[in-house]
């Protein structure tokens, strides 16, 4: 299968080359833990590449106000707005006419504007769970069927941290589960791919930054592999520079050869 690498510091190491094309993938985890600036360095990076975004927000804060905190990030680039990343409202549809009415506008604006990657933005746990199963799972199902034959990656954003969209996490490709980490008096933002088709991947919790830069993941150590298997420790001993550990060391020797003659037949 063909991946869409992203271009992400960490990330696609992590999943052993990036995403795959055609694929849904959710982002769950509490507000303002990093899932909207993520999706949007993905996009912009992309964009150098000639790939082209649809960005559907629905029940996320407005355009203007997103596009305002874009512009402390260093992959943002105006000139790419409305030029290869598309920015859609999908709120009305979906108080009008449910999942549905997005899936339809999801059809048409994909065709529109030949998207590559689309991210759809806001969809918050708490409403989706009080509609009816069937029409969750109908709007999954025909997500996927609509990205497959547009050849198209489908980032989905939530709110909720371990049961979003309920049942219908089993129909999807990928779950990444992002949360922000608080033990004592520090905080650490981590990352966990609960579910991922078609490829191995780095297991575990892996931590995450972000910064003006977006965000960089880092690949817990030793989940990585050796750069040459086949390395061996040298003969050569390289001096410390310290003299009181030198001769702690030769006071280390000395002892344990002592030790040795005393413990040897005479």
């Amino acid at each position: 299968m063909k991946r869409m690498p992203t271009l992400v510091d960490g990330l696609d190491e992590i999943l052993n080359g990036g995403l795959f094309e055609g694929g849904v993938y959710i982002f769950e985890g509490p507000p303002g833990v990093g899932k909207t600036t993520l999706a949007n360095q993905i996009a912009y990076t992309l964009a150098r590449r000639e790939i082209r975004t649809l960005y559907v927000t629905m029940l996320a804060e407005s355009h203007a106000r997103m596009l305002q905190h874009m512009e402390q990030q260093i992959f943002f680039d105006q000139q790419e707005v409305s030029a290869r990343v598309f920015y859609v409202s999908g709120y009305r549809e979906f108080e009008q006419g449910g999942l549905k009415a997005v899936v339809s506008l999801l059809r048409g604006e994909l065709m529109r504007y030949r998207a590559s990657l689309l991210v759809i933005d806001g969809l918050v746990v708490d409403r989706l769970e009080s509609m009816a199963n069937d029409s969750v799972r109908q709007f999954v199902h025909e997500l996927q069927s609509l990205v497959s034959a547009m050849s198209c990656t489908c980032l989905v954003l939530t709110s909720g941290h371990g049961n979003a969209l309920s049942a219908e996490q089993t129909m999807v490709d990928g779950i990444f589960a992002f949360e922000d980490h608080g033990f004592h008096w520090r905080a650490e933002r981590r990352m966990h791919v609960r579910k991922f088709r078609g490829s191995q991947i780095i297991r575990g919790q892996h931590t995450f930054c972000i910064s003006t830069q977006g965000l960089q993941f880092f690949p817990r150590l030793e989940s990585l592999p050796l750069v040459d298997a086949n390395a061996r420790l040298g003969k050569a001993k390289i001096s410390t520079g310290l003299h009181a550990l030198g001769v702690s060391e030769f006071l280390c020797k000395r002892v344990g050869l002592q030790l040795t003659e005393m413990r040897s037949p005479n």
